[in-house]
């Protein structure tokens, strides 16, 4: 892992980037990244991910049939092999996938072009990977759906406001917190730390020191041009590590793995290549002379890869950290 990411660093569309300025979470994040990538601590993480993700995708089917919500969404995720070369370096982690009982399917570019019959009819690449069981939806309208849905039952939101700290109570029953502008702490039963970054903070006075820092992402949203050119569902170029993906009546293009930097400073490059793996796949797809939106946004990633999920040993405080460009 630490030569591919070297090769990376070196290629024009490279899919990993190390930017000015580097802090020193950043610095401390790297090393332990690299010792991270040795084989026995690999080998630990496939079954608790693979737990994790099929317990996640079976939830996910629950709650949607249980509360009926429906929103932009499509079945189906294919990885796109540009060369024998690009396949063999896949065939690790499908042997991971076979492992853990995932269903997939190697395939050809002529079933390929079966299933994404907008691929560009063009562009030459070695084959495939289909992933029939997975699926790409619209995370926003998800979440407001389920806020809608909580609210029915009785759930009360409070927006525009900063938790400044959190602190256990001394009775040991419950948590406190601090809100921005009150002068009185509210108390609660539990909580659930998902802060982003902002939970370095909030957890340090409870004794948690978390190694998370910033992998920047990007991505471009457009509305579709020609529907016959767009994707059907979502596929992913596994050499530039982009995903192209149809929600309703647009296109999103997402990747890059960016560390260092600021958030509100984009680069060129990474959005150059989002362009460009676009217009390989699906060119002529999306209507970019319009309004195309552009983001860059902070994906809080901890250096063995794997989210912390659950209590946190302090009674009362539970924790939902480090998914990564997982979400």
């Amino acid at each position: 892992m630490p030569g591919k990411v070297l090769g990376h660093l070196l290629s024009r569309h490279a899919p990993v980037r190390v930017n000015l300025p580097l802090s020193g979470r950043d610095l401390t994040w790297m090393w332990k990244f690299y010792r991270a990538c040795r084989l026995d601590t690999y080998l630990t993480y496939p079954s608790q991910l693979q737990r994790l993700a099929f317990y996640s995708r079976e939830r996910l089917d629950q709650i949607r049939a249980d509360l009926n919500l429906d929103y932009e969404r499509s079945d189906g995720y294919m990885v796109l092999l540009r060369s024998v070369r690009d396949s063999k370096l896949v065939q690790p982690g499908l042997q991971v996938l076979r492992d853990a009982g995932v269903n997939f399917k190697e395939i050809g570019p002529q079933d390929a072009r079966r299933i994404e019959v907008a691929l560009n009819p063009e562009i030459t690449f070695h084959g495939a990977v289909h992933l029939p069981d997975d699926e790409v939806g619209n995370c926003r309208q998800f979440a407001l759906l389920l806020k809608t849905e909580s609210q029915r039952t009785g759930v009360e939101y409070l927006f525009n406001a900063s938790v400044t700290h959190v602190t256990g109570v001394a009775s040991g029953h419950g948590v406190e917190i601090g809100i921005g502008g009150e002068n009185q702490t509210r108390q609660f039963d539990a909580v659930v730390i998902c802060a982003g970054l902002d939970s370095v903070r909030l957890l340090e006075p409870l004794g948690w020191k978390v190694p998370m820092t910033a992998v920047h992402g990007y991505s471009i949203s457009a509305a579709i041009r020609e529907p016959l050119n767009a994707p059907a569902s979502a596929v992913m170029d596994e050499r530039y590590k982009v995903a192209v993906s149809r929600l309703g009546n647009r296109i999103r293009v997402a990747g890059s793995a960016e560390l260092g930097g600021t958030v509100d400073k984009k680069g060129s490059s990474p959005l150059q290549t989002l362009y460009k793996v676009l217009h390989d796949w699906f060119p002529g797809a999306a209507n970019l002379s319009s309004v195309v939106q552009e983001w860059k946004g902070a994906r809080p990633m901890l250096p063995e890869g794997p989210p912390i999920i659950g209590a946190s040993g302090i009674a009362g405080v539970w924790l939902n950290l480090g998914h990564g460009s997982s979400g």
